[in-house]
Protein backbone atom coordinates (compact mmCIF):
# COMPACT_ATOMS: atom_id res chain seq x y z
CA UNK A 1 0.00 0.00 0.00
CA UNK A 2 1.20 3.62 -0.67
CA UNK A 3 -1.44 6.40 0.14
CA UNK A 4 -3.62 4.45 2.41
CA UNK A 5 -1.64 4.29 6.02
CA UNK A 6 -2.15 7.77 7.04
CA UNK A 7 -6.29 7.38 5.94
CA UNK A 8 -6.46 3.85 7.88
CA UNK A 9 -4.78 5.42 10.98
CA UNK A 10 -7.10 8.10 11.14
CA UNK A 11 -9.86 5.97 10.73
CA UNK A 12 -8.52 3.52 13.56
CA UNK A 13 -8.21 6.49 15.78
CA UNK A 14 -11.54 7.93 15.24
CA UNK A 15 -12.96 4.50 15.82
CA UNK A 16 -11.28 4.08 19.15
CA UNK A 17 -12.30 7.27 19.97
CA UNK A 18 -16.18 7.07 19.18
CA UNK A 19 -15.65 3.89 21.55
CA UNK A 20 -13.85 5.64 24.19
CA UNK A 21 -16.22 6.09 27.11
CA UNK A 22 -13.20 7.90 29.24
CA UNK A 23 -14.79 12.05 29.29
CA UNK A 24 -10.42 12.91 29.39
CA UNK A 25 -10.42 11.19 26.30
CA UNK A 26 -12.78 12.64 24.55
CA UNK A 27 -12.15 16.51 25.01
CA UNK A 28 -8.26 15.78 24.46
CA UNK A 29 -8.04 13.96 21.70
CA UNK A 30 -5.14 15.58 19.78
CA UNK A 31 -2.27 13.95 21.09
CA UNK A 32 -3.61 10.44 20.57
CA UNK A 33 -4.67 10.95 17.13
CA UNK A 34 -1.06 12.62 16.36
CA UNK A 35 0.23 9.77 17.71
CA UNK A 36 -1.69 7.16 16.01
CA UNK A 37 -1.13 9.01 12.32
CA UNK A 38 2.62 9.28 13.22
CA UNK A 39 2.60 5.59 14.09
CA UNK A 40 0.55 4.56 10.78
CA UNK A 41 3.55 6.07 8.66
CA UNK A 42 6.55 5.26 11.12
CA UNK A 43 7.55 2.06 10.09
CA UNK A 44 8.18 3.80 6.21
CA UNK A 45 11.00 6.23 7.82
CA UNK A 46 13.38 3.54 6.18
CA UNK A 47 12.65 4.96 3.35
CA UNK A 48 14.98 7.65 3.98
CA UNK A 49 17.86 4.91 3.97
CA UNK A 50 16.76 2.61 1.28
CA UNK A 51 16.73 5.78 -1.15
CA UNK A 52 19.94 7.05 0.15
CA UNK A 53 22.27 5.10 1.77
CA UNK A 54 21.09 1.61 1.46
CA UNK A 55 20.66 2.16 -2.81
CA UNK A 56 17.32 0.09 -2.86
CA UNK A 57 19.29 -3.19 -3.08
CA UNK A 58 17.05 -4.78 -0.29
CA UNK A 59 13.12 -4.76 -0.44
CA UNK A 60 12.39 -1.87 2.68
CA UNK A 61 10.00 -4.48 3.99
CA UNK A 62 13.16 -5.94 5.32
CA UNK A 63 14.13 -3.50 7.40
CA UNK A 64 13.37 -3.52 11.40
CA UNK A 65 11.32 -1.10 10.69
CA UNK A 66 9.07 -3.55 9.07
CA UNK A 67 9.34 -5.81 11.79
CA UNK A 68 6.27 -6.50 14.39
CA UNK A 69 8.76 -8.34 17.19
CA UNK A 70 11.07 -4.31 16.95
CA UNK A 71 7.72 -2.20 17.70
CA UNK A 72 6.61 -5.33 19.83
CA UNK A 73 10.18 -4.92 22.43
CA UNK A 74 9.55 -0.97 21.73
CA UNK A 75 5.85 -1.12 23.03
CA UNK A 76 7.37 -3.29 25.62
CA UNK A 77 9.86 -0.62 27.05
CA UNK A 78 7.50 2.35 26.57
CA UNK A 79 5.14 1.06 28.76
CA UNK A 80 7.33 -0.40 31.18
CA UNK A 81 8.64 3.38 31.32
CA UNK A 82 5.49 4.96 31.36
CA UNK A 83 4.66 2.71 34.39
CA UNK A 84 7.32 4.55 36.78
CA UNK A 85 5.93 7.61 36.67
CA UNK A 86 4.22 8.48 39.48
CA UNK A 87 1.24 11.04 38.44
CA UNK A 88 -1.30 8.72 37.77
CA UNK A 89 -3.50 11.29 35.46
CA UNK A 90 0.35 11.88 33.49
CA UNK A 91 0.30 7.90 33.59
CA UNK A 92 -2.80 7.10 32.12
CA UNK A 93 -2.64 10.06 29.38
CA UNK A 94 0.75 8.92 28.30
CA UNK A 95 -0.68 5.36 28.04
CA UNK A 96 -3.38 6.70 25.51
CA UNK A 97 -1.22 8.49 23.18
CA UNK A 98 1.83 5.83 23.07
CA UNK A 99 -1.04 3.06 22.68
CA UNK A 100 -2.32 4.97 19.99
CA UNK A 101 1.13 4.91 18.25
CA UNK A 102 1.76 1.38 18.10
CA UNK A 103 -2.26 0.99 16.68
CA UNK A 104 -1.12 3.71 14.21
CA UNK A 105 1.86 1.00 13.41
CA UNK A 106 -0.12 -2.19 13.95
CA UNK A 107 -2.56 -0.71 11.48
CA UNK A 108 0.27 0.06 9.05
CA UNK A 109 1.76 -4.17 9.27
CA UNK A 110 -1.09 -4.94 8.07
CA UNK A 111 -1.72 -2.80 4.88
CA UNK A 112 1.74 -3.75 4.24
CA UNK A 113 0.82 -7.26 4.13
CA UNK A 114 -2.08 -7.13 1.75
CA UNK A 115 -0.02 -6.17 -0.64
CA UNK A 116 3.46 -6.78 0.29
CA UNK A 117 5.07 -9.20 3.00
CA UNK A 118 6.92 -8.94 6.51
CA UNK A 119 8.63 -11.08 8.46
CA UNK A 120 5.85 -11.30 10.98
CA UNK A 121 7.30 -14.18 13.31
CA UNK A 122 11.20 -12.76 13.15
CA UNK A 123 13.26 -13.47 14.81
CA UNK A 124 11.96 -16.73 15.58
CA UNK A 125 11.65 -17.37 11.98
CA UNK A 126 12.52 -15.34 8.69
CA UNK A 127 9.31 -16.83 7.09
CA UNK A 128 7.86 -13.75 4.96
CA UNK A 129 4.20 -13.62 5.50
CA UNK A 130 1.71 -11.36 3.44
CA UNK A 131 1.79 -11.10 -0.17
CA UNK A 132 -2.19 -11.87 -0.68
CA UNK A 133 -2.17 -9.98 -3.68
CA UNK A 134 1.26 -10.03 -5.79
CA UNK A 135 1.31 -6.86 -8.18
CA UNK A 136 3.48 -7.95 -11.35
CA UNK A 137 5.68 -5.22 -12.75
CA UNK A 138 4.50 -4.82 -16.17
CA UNK A 139 5.17 -1.08 -16.54
CA UNK A 140 9.27 -0.35 -16.53
CA UNK A 141 8.97 3.16 -17.50
CA UNK A 142 8.08 4.52 -14.22
CA UNK A 143 7.65 1.49 -11.11
CA UNK A 144 4.57 3.25 -9.69
CA UNK A 145 2.26 2.56 -12.23
CA UNK A 146 2.34 -1.08 -11.36
CA UNK A 147 0.72 0.17 -8.26
CA UNK A 148 -1.63 2.67 -9.70
CA UNK A 149 -2.93 0.99 -12.48
CA UNK A 150 -3.39 -2.19 -10.41
CA UNK A 151 -6.99 -3.14 -8.76
CA UNK A 152 -5.50 -2.66 -5.02
CA UNK A 153 -5.10 1.10 -5.73
CA UNK A 154 -8.72 1.30 -5.65
CA UNK A 155 -8.78 -0.58 -2.02
CA UNK A 156 -6.73 2.59 -1.19
CA UNK A 157 -8.90 5.35 -2.96
CA UNK A 158 -11.92 3.81 -1.12
CA UNK A 159 -9.68 4.24 2.55
CA UNK A 160 -8.73 7.48 1.82
CA UNK A 161 -12.32 8.03 0.66
CA UNK A 162 -13.62 6.73 3.66
CA UNK A 163 -11.24 8.74 5.83
CA UNK A 164 -12.05 11.99 3.79
CA UNK A 165 -15.55 11.29 4.69
CA UNK A 166 -15.52 10.28 8.01
CA UNK A 167 -13.27 13.75 8.53
CA UNK A 168 -15.74 16.16 6.66
CA UNK A 169 -18.53 14.51 8.62
CA UNK A 170 -16.12 15.07 11.74
CA UNK A 171 -15.28 18.68 11.22
CA UNK A 172 -18.70 19.94 9.85
CA UNK A 173 -20.95 17.89 12.12
CA UNK A 174 -23.75 20.59 14.01
CA UNK A 175 -22.66 20.69 17.87
CA UNK A 176 -25.57 19.16 19.86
Amino acid sequence: MIIAHLPVAYLAATGIRHRTKTPQMQTAWSLPMIACLIGGIAPDFDLLYFYTIGGRHINHHAYITHTPFYWACAATITFVAIHTISDATKRSRLRWIAGMFFVGILTHHVLDSFVGWLYWFYPFSDQKVGGFVVIPSIYSSWWLWNFILHWTFLVELTIVTAAGVVWWRSAFAESP
